[in-house]
């Protein structure tokens, strides 16, 4: 898998070795969405359950991680109800595990006062 050994070396070149050696052993150890890849029907680590989509560039260095599209749609759809989610740093996953649990605690609220409304409207009927 000379692709996944690049990202490692890559890796170990960007977060420094101890800390990408630590990345590569939890994922190894079954820890989600630390290091994850697949390259010729084999995959190497373990996959995340956020979803993030992380873009490699031409020197097969980590660019930019961009949210899911779930987490893009929702984020235009609370924007039409007036709120906003804004996001920083596109490369901080914690701040997109934020703004992911903030995106679904808005949905929730919605979701809650639609079945409210929708409630009202069949007692009144």
């Amino acid at each position: 898998m000379p692709q996944t050994a690049r990202m490692i070396v890559q890796l170990r070149q960007q977060q420094g070795r101890d800390r990408a050696d630590w990345l590569v052993r939890c994922a190894l150890a079954g820890e989600p969405g630390l290091f994850w890849n697949a390259e010729n029907y084999l995959s190497f680590g373990t996959p995340p359950v956020t979803n993030h989509i992380c873009h490699w560039g031409e020197q097969d260095r980590l660019v930019r991680c961009a949210d899911p599209p779930w987490m893009l749609k929702a984020a235009e759809f609370v924007k039409t109800l007036g709120y906003e989610v804004n996001v920083v740093d596109v490369t901080n996953f914690d701040e997109a595990l934020q703004r992911a649990e903030r995106l679904r605690t808005i949905l929730r609220k919605v979701s809650y006062a639609t079945e409210e409304s929708s409630e009202s409207g069949k007692r009144a009927a």
